[in-house]
C-alpha cells in the first residue's frame, strides 16, 4: 500500500506566502500529522507530490519516515486536486491512501480504517467526520450513503446540506481504481477534476465506495484562524493525555 501525500500547495490564505505543509502548528510541521496518520494506516511507501516548494519539504522529511521509504514527485503546473494524483500514477504501487498535506485530525481511526479496508469488500474508502455546522460541511464537500453505508455521492462545496458528513482529503483507492484514472484522466481538460468528480466517477463504473469516520474532527488549515483552531485542540488534547 502506498501512501499519497498532496503538498505542492503555497498557502497564501496564511498571510504572507509560506510553504504551507511546514508551517507549525502546536510545535509540528503541518505534514507531519499527515505523515504520522499514513504510519498508522501500515503503509510500505510515501510518495509527496510537490510544488514551487519542493526543495523545503524534501530537505526537511528526507528519504524516509519512521522507516518508511519517501519519493517526490512534482506538479508542475498547479491545476487541481485530481491533477496532483495524476502526476503520481507513475509512483503509486498497488492500493492507495491519499493524504492531504493541510489537514489534523484530531483523534485519528487510521489503524481502525486500515483493518476496514483489509476485509476487502470496497474499491474505495472515503474519510468522513460528523460536522453539527452545516457550513464547515458546504466549505468542503458533502457524502451521501445508502442504508448498508455504501457511497451514493458526493458533491464539491454543496449548496444544500441533508446530513452531518463532511468529507475530507482522507480517502483510499484501490489499485483497480487508480488505474481507471490512469486510463481516463484528460490531462488537457483536466477532467476530473476535484476528488468528488473522481470519486462520483468510480460509483458510476460500478465501483463500491464505502464511508469510514476518519477521525473525531478534522482541520483543514487554510487561514491563520483555521491554524489558531488546530493548534488550541492539538494542545487541550495533549492535556488531557
Amino acid at each position: 500500500m502506498t501512501g499519497l501525500i498532496l503538498a505542492a500547495g503555497s498557502g497564501t490564505r496564511l498571510g504572507d506566502e509560506v510553504c504551507k505543509p511546514l508551517v507549525k502548528i502546536a510545535g509540528r510541521h503541518l505534514i507531519e500529522y499527515s505523515l504520522e496518520n499514513l504510519f498508522g494506516m501500515g503503509v510500505e511507501r510515501i510518495c509527496i507530490v510537490v510544488g514551487k516548494y519542493g526543495n523545503e519539504i524534501e530537505s526537511r522529511i528526507g528519504s524516509s519516515y519512521n522507516g518508511i521509504p519517501v519519493f517526490y514527485v512534482e506538479q508542475k503546473s498547479p491545476a487541481g486536486l485530481v491533477n496532483a494524483i495524476a502526476c503520481a500514477l507513475d509512483i503509486v504501487e498497488g492500493d492507495t491512501v491519499l493524504q492531504l498535506s493541510d489537514e489534523v485530525f484530531i483523534g485519528s481511526n487510521a489503524s481502525k480504517i486500515a483493518k476496514l479496508w483489509d476485509n476487502g469488500h470496497t474499491d474505495f474508502v472515503c474519510g468522513v467526520t460528523r460536522e453539527d455546522n452545516p457550513a464547515a460541511i458546504m466549505g468542503n464537500y458533502s457524502v451521501e450513503v445508502d442504508n448498508i453505508g455504501s457511497l451514493i455521492s458526493c458533491t464539491e462545496k454543496p449548496r444544500v446540506v441533508t446530513n452531518s458528513l463532511k468529507g475530507t482529503g482522507f480517502c483510499i483507492f484501490s489499485a483497480e481504481c487508480m488505474k481507471i484514472l490512469k486510463k481516463v484522466y484528460d490531462e488537457e481538460n483536466n477532467t476530473p477534476a476535484e476528488l468528488c468528480d473522481f470519486m462520483n466517477m468510480l460509483i458510476n463504473r460500478d465501483m463500491r465506495g464505502a464511508i469510514a469516520i476518519a477521525a473525531a474532527k478534522e482541520y483543514n488549515i487554510n487561514t491563520a484562524q483555521d491554524a489558531d483552531a488546530a493548534k488550541a485542540e492539538l494542545e487541550k488534547k495533549a492535556v488531557e493525555k
